[in-house]
């Protein structure tokens, strides 16, 4: 029986790594370096008017318009936020929790709603290994992350749970890498790339 939940386990691990390297796989439009340059500039400060934006990519305002544009629709822009500092909010308290859920049919789904209603969680990740998912937490403080655990708990969706308390943070960010994705698998140049605007 113990050996059957292990294969069962380990398929399910299988199942998961397949599907991310399926994602990973997904055809995009290619960029070149110009698109790759307004990128980093937008997601580090996206209230720059579009002359500064031409002018930091050396391209008449025309041309950076229409290549932002182009990259909205092609997704790599999905939406524009502002970031808001959590120790001036009173949400000091961070925290990692490693989740385990019961093997129940509909518990993903009931879960997933769970996660969807709940403030706190910053990020809901499925992920490898001993858990089944990690949750990124900002709250106001240990009763408020305690009071969290314990709703968490009581829709017994969850077998258990493992936390871990961020004491300082030594980096933070929204930015995404965005000079990687000149590169294709391995370490390749990725073929093709934009025509200029």
């Amino acid at each position: 029986m113990q050996i059957e939940c292990m294969r069962n386990s380990l398929s399910n691990q299988l199942a998961r790594i397949r599907s991310i390297a399926l994602l990973s796989e997904e055809i995009v439009p290619p960029l070149d370096r110009i698109d790759i340059r307004l990128l980093g500039l937008v997601q580090d400060n996206a209230d720059l008017s579009l002359e500064a934006l031409a002018a930091r990519v050396s391209l008449s305002t025309s041309q950076c318009s229409r290549r932002l544009q182009q990259l909205r629709e092609d997704g790599y822009i999905s939406h524009v936020a502002t970031v808001l500092d959590p120790k001036r909010l009173g949400l000091g308290l961070k925290a990692y929790v490693m989740v385990v859920l019961r093997p129940q049919p509909d518990g993903p789904a009931a879960f997933y709603e769970h996660m969807r209603r709940s403030p706190e969680v910053l990020e809901c990740c499925m992920i490898t290994g001993d858990a089944d998912y990690m949750l990124k937490i900002c709250t106001r403080d240990l009763h408020s992350f305690s009071a969290f655990l314990q709703e968490l708990a009581a829709t017994n969706l969850v077998a258990s749970t493992r936390s871990s308390i961020v004491v300082e943070e030594r980096k933070s960010t929204t930015a995404l890498p965005v000079e990687l994705s000149v590169q294709g698998p391995a370490g390749r140049q990725a073929p093709g790339g934009r025509r200029a605007l």
